[in-house]
């Protein structure tokens, strides 16, 4: 491992290529990572919501490090004062606390200390308040702020952040790399960088507003239950199937008697469980076709959990963790340009596991969900917060998108009819 001598850490390719990303959105807000923890009982007092925070910053060193943009590193913030990234908000009684999440989101984030901050927002609810996370994702993906809130609310402690080397061991042998997943069937070279448009979407031809709306649902923990014990799926297979079963039901019209499918992106986690230093980006992308244009709900899983096997995650990750040491800016650039063309995949779908039984000064987080970044031109994103028993589904669109919240009635109805037919599909194997 290698780092600065004052202990900055080189921005990587993909901290650089995230940036430019950033560059082409209106105000930079709409790539922020955000989460909102629902925290039982009235809300703490300032100074003693800042000693808490100050007290454990040294499970999570990495909130301490600013960007230095001249040097291109992560520096540590000498004298680092807590206080300046915790913020209130009073809210009147009844407020939409997710309307008042995302104002919070679009506020601006200064760019001369570390890219983070923490608001309570409270008042719309005598008997709970909200923790509102925001983080510019220049600074830190999706998992790596879950990491920095399960350091400060559970019990995980993050290391030193600390940039390997670019290259460690020099390049790889081309005899090294099949392995790895990078060669395809033939000996192809397969970057994993989708080349085939995805069917045309009703909802990414929606007029471009810059605005945007925010709904969040608990999915039925009971139905999902039922389904994965019948089906053997995993959990996140039954909610992508279910989400397809939705996106069917919810633009019919895009689906008139074919069995396509729309392309999205899986954001794929490339840090080790111990999420090392949670600082920048190490994430890759799968590509995952939803069977949208598939009317058998049992058919629509087998083909999800086809394409997201433990195995080709597995060569997925493998073959992105080499790949980050190897590939140049510009051509990594082009790579995410590709990820983040709507044509080709028409949204990002996340899920993000959060460790069981946070609390804020011993009071318990009852519920999780998380916000990943909207990128430009994209219209819709969905994340999903497995946290404790629940799953919770965030679906954050440009307003310009019709109807969204009745995108999460239909993926209920679809979560529910996917339990029908696998547990009838269960009881005729039963049958003597």
């Amino acid at each position: 491992m290698t780092g600065k001598p004052d202990g900055a850490v080189p921005f990587s390719a993909t901290d650089r290529v995230v940036g430019w990303l950033v560059s082409r959105c209106r105000d930079g807000a709409h790539m922020r990572c955000g989460a909102l923890l629902r925290v039982t009982g009235p809300p703490p007092e300032s100074e003693a919501l800042r000693a808490f925070v100050a007290e454990r910053l040294e499970r999570a060193p990495v909130l301490a490090f600013r960007p230095d943009w001249l040097r291109a590193v992560w520096v540590p913030t000498p004298g680092f004062a807590v206080g300046d990234h915790l913020h209130r908000r009073a809210l009147t009684p009844g407020t939409d606390v997710e309307a008042a999440a995302l104002s919070v989101l679009d506020e601006p984030l200064p760019l001369d200390r570390p890219l983070w901050d923490l608001t309570v927002l409270h008042g719309y609810d005598p008997g709970e308040y909200t923790l509102c996370w925001r983080a510019d994702h220049r600074f830190q993906d999706g998992i790596s702020q879950v990491a920095s809130l399960e350091a400060l609310f559970g019990d995980r402690e993050l290391a030193l952040p600390v940039r390997a080397r670019s290259r460690p061991g020099g390049r790889p042998r081309r005899s090294a790399l099949p392995a790895t997943g990078l060669f395809g069937p033939g000996g192809r070279v397969d970057l994993g960088v989708p080349w085939r448009r995805t069917a045309r979407w009703s909802p990414n031809e929606a007029p471009l507003t810059g605005r945007r709306t925010l709904h969040s649902f608990t999915l039925d923990a009971a139905e999902l239950d039922a389904t994965v014990a019948a089906t053997g799926a995993s959990l996140n297979q039954v909610c992508l199937a279910a989400l397809a079963g939705g996106l069917r039901a919810w633009t019919p019209q895009d689906w008139p008697g074919r069995e396509g499918g729309l392309a999205v992106l899986l954001p794929l986690n490339l840090r080790p469980p111990d999420r090392a230093g949670a600082l920048g980006n190490q994430a890759a992308v799968l590509r995952v076709v939803l069977p949208c244009g598939v009317e058998e709900p049992l058919e629509r899983l087998r083909r999800v959990v086809a394409q997201t096997s433990r195995a080709r995650v597995r060569r997925q990750r493998d073959r992105n963790r080499l790949l980050a040491a190897l590939v140049p800016y510009r051509l990594a650039r082009a790579v995410l340009a590709r990820y983040c063309d709507r044509r080709y995949l028409a949204m990002g779908v996340t899920t993000v596991p959060v460790q069981p039984g946070l609390a804020v000064l011993g009071a318990p987080v009852r519920r999780v969900s998380a916000l990943a970044p909207l990128p430009p031109e994209h219209r819709v994103v969905v994340t999903m917060a497995q946290y404790d028993t629940s799953v919770t589904a965030s679906l954050l669109t440009d307003a310009g998108v019709a109807r969204p919240a009745r995108l999460l009635e239909c993926w209920t109805e679809a979560i529910a009819e996917l339990r029908r037919h696998a547990l009838a599909a269960t009881d005729q194997r039963t049958e003597p």
